[in-house]
């Protein structure tokens, strides 16, 4: 009788382990699909602040940083705090020192942490017309990047969470 218990309960544990780490993987994908798309809202922001409001950019990020809440804030933060205090160079290295320091490796591939590091040339340009302009495109990169993890969110989120509690099932059957 008790030899059952303890299979029960040691089923019951890995169900809810393989069933977690699914809905953990979902959730990452979620957070990067939230982190897009703070990222496109943020290039458009940072645009109205920096180009036609001509707002210090140490400002623009510290206020642009107040409507985030994915790890972009404290990437904001960070760089806004490095412009301020003038540490670590130009602003290219602080914003690389900040990408790198607050970015989840698990969730963003090198190539789009490139991408988000190139962003710095569109954010700190001294000519208005072609900081604008590289503002618009990097948005428009970072809107397709958007549309790719919502519809990766979508059509995989689930499955994540199905193949975790089939794992699941799979060790619970074959631990018996």
């Amino acid at each position: 009788m008790t030899l059952l218990a303890v299979r029960l309960a040691g089923g019951a544990l890995i169900l809810t382990a393989c069933t977690y780490a699914g809905i953990m993987a979902e959730g990452r994908l979620k957070r990067r699909w939230m982190f897009f798309e703070e990222l496109c809202e943020l290039f458009g922001y940072l645009e109205r602040e920096t180009v036609y409001h001509r707002t210090p950019l140490d400002e623009a990020l510290s206020l642009a940083a107040e409507r985030c809440r994915t790890e972009l804030k404290k990437v904001l933060l960070d760089a806004a705090e490095g412009v301020k205090k003038k540490t670590g160079g130009d602003f290219s290295e602080i914003w690389e020192k900040a990408v790198r320091r607050e970015l989840d490796r698990g969730i963003f591939a090198e190539e789009t942490i490139q991408v988000i590091l190139l962003s710095s040339k569109a954010l700190c340009n001294p000519d208005v017309v072609l900081q604008k302009e590289l503002i618009s495109q990097y948005a428009r990169r970072f809107a397709q990047m958007e549309a790719d993890a919502e519809e990766d969110y979508r059509s995989k989120g689930g499955l994540f969470r199905k193949l975790g509690t089939a794992a699941g099932i799979f060790l619970i059957l074959l631990l018996m």
